[in-house]
Parts: C-alpha cells; structure tokens; sequence
C-alpha cells in the first residue's frame, strides 16, 4: 500500500432547515453534501448525509425526540458506493419536578461498507495480515438515566445502559449483548 498525496481543497455545501409547528412540534434537520478523506483507503470520497428530526413537547413535563442520520460515501476515483450508514434515535425526557428528572434513550447504529481497495492499483489492502473484507455491522444502546439536582452545584444521576452488537439489522433478535452497566454519580459544589 503506496501512501497517497494529501487530500486537498475538499468542498461541501449544507443546509439547516427548522420549522416550528406548533408549540408542542417543531422539524428540523440537516442536508450536507461535501467531499471526504476515506481514511480507510487514503482515497477521497463524496459523502450526502440527510439528518431529519421531529421534537415534540405535548406537555411542560414531557419531552420527546426522534432523529434519524442516512448517511452514504461514494469513492470519488471509482464512482461506486463505499459505505452506508444508519444511526436512529429515540429520545424521552420527563421533568416530575424542578429538580428531578428521567430520560429513556435508543439509538441504533448500522453500517455498511464495502471491501478496502489501494486507491492507486485497485488491489485488495491486508490489515494484520488478512484481507479488510466487507463489513455489516449494527449496534444498539438503550439507556435509562434519572437526575435529581436539590440545588445549583448538587446533582445525583443513577442510571443504566446496555450495549447489544450484530449485524446491520434492526432486528433486536440478531443482536447479541455486549456489555450492561449501572452508573452513579454525585456531585455536591462547596462555596466558601
């Protein structure tokens, strides 16, 4: 594998649109096209990625989120599809109180890409040894997390979260836990 000359002057152009619905509903999201370093392959890519997002607040107490980024690289060289990704995320907040909260999150990442080439020969690349094939891969997290601040500076989260990993799917029946963990923590400001 030959390094290739820098990438330079790589270009792009995006958009952030919002609307407002209502007070309870608003959209937004974003439209990005650019040019991209496919680190990978040390090649230049082109990469579209189109982010939606819908945040609804039906009440004072009740927040939710839902967001979904596609995101597609191209090799610029050989004008065929690199990788693609989804990642869609789900998120619920709930104020009881001033000071007390609780937030439930899901996000699920799933990509694609396709074997890695020598940009200059068009030869397979070897990492360790052994040929960087395709790969297909998704992971999902969930997390529940409770927050309850008394006062400025004093705050105690608990919470936990669980990291299944498979294949790009959304299928909960191919993913395989990979790790669950509970977190605490306090944090109390001293003034003098």
């Amino acid at each position: 594998f030959r390094v290739p000359e820098p990438l330079e002057d790589l270009v792009g152009i995006g958009v952030v649109p919002r609307l407002r619905i209502t007070n309870a509903a608003s959209l937004s999201g974003s439209f990005v096209a650019r040019e991209v370093p496919i680190y990978a392959e040390g090649s230049r890519g082109f990469e579209v990625v189109i982010s939606p997002s819908l945040t609804l607040r039906p009440t004072t107490q009740l927040s939710m989120e839902f967001r979904h980024t596609y995101s597609e690289i191209h090799r610029v060289k050989a004008r065929d599809l690199f990788s693609r990704a989804n990642i869609s995320r789900v998120k619920t907040q709930f104020q009881f109180t001033r000071a007390l909260l609780a937030r439930v999150l899901l996000q699920y990442n799933l990509q694609e890409r396709v074997a890695l080439i020598d940009p200059s020969t068009g030869g397979q690349i070897l990492v360790e040894g052994e040929i960087a094939g395709p790969l297909d891969s998704g992971t999902v997290q969930g997390q529940l997390l409770a927050s309850y601040e008394p006062s400025p500076g004093t705050i105690f989260y608990i919470g936990y979260s669980r990291l299944e990993v498979g294949p790009s799917s959304y299928s909960r029946a191919q993913m395989e836990p990979l790790a669950d963990s509970f977190f605490l923590k306090i944090s109390y400001l001293f003034r003098l």
